[in-house]
């Protein structure tokens, strides 16, 4: 393999790598991959010393076009589809809808062993207990919401008159 259809296959590959980022489905890359990989063996095939060189260049170019479009593709139209443009700063991963359950009262649905389900306030929650169990059909309530998470204690029934 001569020096210029090394040249060439290595420019056609990379090319080709460049263009994957425009037109997406792999087939682009997927060719331009094999093209720069069979110029690096072809320059190989050279000489051993520009085999190492075109190897040494790939990684120092490839590292440094990851980067720049790392840097500069979220503020280009395309970019700014694809990067999140919010600050999630004040993300919790959770929604706190269920903090007004606190010192609520319920019945669990099902055994809590330690965790279940319960109904509360007409809803279905999956609670989880303390560590004890608690049998279907007992009165809850809910001591604690920590994100996600119901945490419930059995209520002690309290019979007068009997």
């Amino acid at each position: 393999m001569n020096l210029l259809t090394v040249l060439i296959l290595l420019f056609l590959g990379l090319l080709l790598l460049a263009a994957e980022i425009i037109l997406p489905g792999g087939v682009a890359g997927a060719i331009g991959a094999m093209l720069f990989i069979t110029g690096t063996i072809g320059a190989f095939s050279i000489s051993i010393s520009f085999g190492l060189w075109v190897v040494f260049a790939g990684l120092v170019l490839g590292g440094a076009t990851v980067m720049l479009l790392i840097h500069c593709m979220q503020h280009t139209r395309l970019g700014k589809h694809t990067v999140l443009q919010q600050n999630a700063g004040d993300w919790h991963g959770y929604e706190e809808e269920n903090k007004h359950l606190e010192g609520e009262s319920g019945v669990a649905h099902g055994p809590l062993h330690p965790g279940g389900t319960a109904i509360i306030d007409d809803q279905r929650f999956h609670v989880v207990t303390q560590g004890e169990m608690i049998e279907a059909g007992s009165p809850v309530r809910v001591v604690q919401v920590q994100g996600n998470r119901i945490i419930v204690e059995q209520i002690e029934e309290n019979f007068k008159g009997e």
